[in-house]
């Protein structure tokens, strides 16, 4: 046929005409012009039409795949979804890139995830508290911290398995491993100012620098009295080496000549005299305050209970 101006024609009576399959015998088609119709045709049909015609047969496609899928590939049950999904799942312990499957976690992990910004306060406290007892606060150079570290929480762990002697005897070295005196200008207490001291070398507007745990066990006349007391029974090898030095008493290492199983419990009832000395000070200052502003007629007040932060660690039951 000839070609169709499509301008003029009314749509439905050209494809009776031209392209309706009845009429095939009938119909000489010029291929061109035939092409040219359908393209105008196409062009003529609203925008929205076509959009919404090809998101059908993208629909459709997709449906016919997924059931051919699921007639090859049948989908699992319930159960056997969730167990591949708990099988994935897991936890990461802090400091550890390995992962512990969820049927694999204990109850020491556990305890382990709930406290790991404590675990981690607790470590940075006691790098603190090594580098302390080295005496390089600050140049951390001469010493490997991690190891000392390290080597340090070994050395918590024996005397708590191997040390058999009451809980309150080891209370002060634990305590002060972690800052956890109750000083005031220590860690934990560092929004209060530090207290003068009753020995009269700390805490005053003329007295040295020097951190509470530091003055209380080990620069205070009542912890000098304790260091000298162990000093005069050291044998002569750790003397010439300068005598008893802060890291043997605070991370409880036996000085040179010394055998480790009694410098355990030397050490730790050191401190613990240290901090029983430091209450009883306390509460006679106290006491020597109270009498002081008493009126000289009134009859001496009967003795006070000591509360529990003026009581030593090792009155206590």
């Amino acid at each position: 046929g000839q070609g169709t101006n499509l301008q003029d024609a009314e749509w439905i009576e050209w494809i009776y005409q031209h392209l309706d399959p009845s009429n095939m015998s009938n119909l000489q088609r010029e291929k061109e012009a035939t092409h040219t119709a359908i393209t105008a045709l196409y062009a003529d049909i609203n925008p929205i039409w076509l959009e919404a015609a090809w998101s059908m047969e993208t629909r459709k496609q997709e449906e016919d795949r997924q059931q051919h899928e699921q007639r090859v590939h049948p989908l699992p049950d319930r159960k056997t979804v969730m167990a591949m999904i708990i099988r994935r799942l897991g936890w990461r312990l802090p400091g550890s890139s390995s992962t512990v499957p969820i049927y694999g976690l204990t109850v020491r992990q556990a305890t382990q995830l709930q406290d790991g910004p404590a675990l981690e306060q607790r470590q940075q406290l006691m790098a603190a508290f090594v580098q302390e007892a080295r005496g390089v606060v600050g140049a951390t150079a001469h010493i490997d911290p991690e190891n000392e570290v390290n080597r340090f929480h070994k050395t918590l762990a024996r005397l708590w398995s191997d040390v058999r002697w009451e809980n309150k005897n080891k209370e002060t070295l634990w305590r002060l491993a972690v800052d956890g005196v109750p000083l005031p200008g220590n860690t934990h207490l560092s929004r209060m100012p530090p207290q003068p001291c009753g020995c009269g070398t700390f805490g005053g507007p003329n007295s040295p620098p020097s951190s509470p745990r530091l003055h209380h066990f080990w620069e205070c006349p009542i912890a000098q009295a304790v260091r000298d007391q162990i000093d005069r029974h050291l044998p002569s090898s750790a003397t010439t080496e300068g005598g008893m030095g802060r890291h043997h008493l605070w991370l409880i290492q036996a000085p040179p000549g010394c055998d480790q199983a009694p410098w355990d419990v030397i050490a730790m009832a050191a401190l613990s005299s240290m901090e029983h000395g430091r209450h009883c000070l306390r509460a006679a200052i106290r006491g020597q305050r109270q009498m002081e502003t008493m009126d000289p007629r009134q009859p001496p007040p009967s003795p006070q209970p000591q509360t529990r932060v003026e009581q030593g660690p090792r009155q206590r039951v």
